[in-house]
């Protein structure tokens, strides 16, 4: 019984190594500011992707779907009384960008941070919003981004701290490796320690 136990344990072992979490990519951008996403899995219908956006000023970065300012989607990340927060906007010109009615990225907080020479804001937003004012993201296929930040919070002109490039989301890294999940390293964790126990 044990045997046949034992060999359960190890199947499901297997297959939870090798269902390893998507990895995490960086992307080449303009000195003084780095990107890097990962596709994850925010419920069972919809894929979402999550963003780091980092600068090396203690002020807000934002991150735009196209490579100009009329009908843009962004999103901009800053922080509030210490806290990180983030917002969905829509630019149309050269101007300030209007906010969203809906917001549709979510700060994660654990992984956004501030110093006094760097910010990083972490978000995580649906490939698909189903927002009219958000454009839908597709694995696979390249699309424009532009990127800006600022000197402080205040949501304002960059003054020269921005760039464009182009991005392809992928659900592994350029060797084509998944990275392993914190989930899928805790649970093997406990197979380990019930694999133990029955020996």
């Amino acid at each position: 019984m044990k045997s046949i136990q034992i060999q359960i344990l190890l199947v499901i072992l297997g297959i939870t190594v090798v269902s390893a979490q998507n990895a995490i990519n960086s992307v080449t951008l303009k000195s003084g500011f780095s990107l890097k996403y990962q596709i994850i899995k925010k419920d069972a219908d919809d894929d979402s992707v999550r963003f780091w956006l980092t600068s090396n000023k203690p002020g807000y970065v934002s991150l735009g779907f196209g490579n100009s300012m009329t009908n843009l989607d962004l999103f901009a990340g800053m922080f509030n009384a210490g806290k990180a927060t983030a917002k969905d906007y829509k630019a149309n010109g050269n101007v300030t960008p209007i906010e969203d009615a809906t917001n549709d990225v979510t700060v994660v907080e654990t992984e956004s941070k501030r110093s006094d020479s760097s910010t990083t804001i972490c978000v995580d937003r649906k490939l698909n919003t189903g927002d009219s004012n958000d454009k839908v993201l597709t694995i696979g296929t390249a699309f424009d981004i532009s990127y800006a930040w600022g000197n402080t919070d205040s949501f304002v002109n960059h003054m020269g701290n921005y760039g464009t490039s182009s991005l392809t989301l992928s659900k592994t890294d350029s060797a084509g490796t998944p990275s392993t999940s914190n989930s899928s390293i805790l649970f093997v964790s406990l197979l380990m320690c019930l694999l133990i126990s029955i020996l």
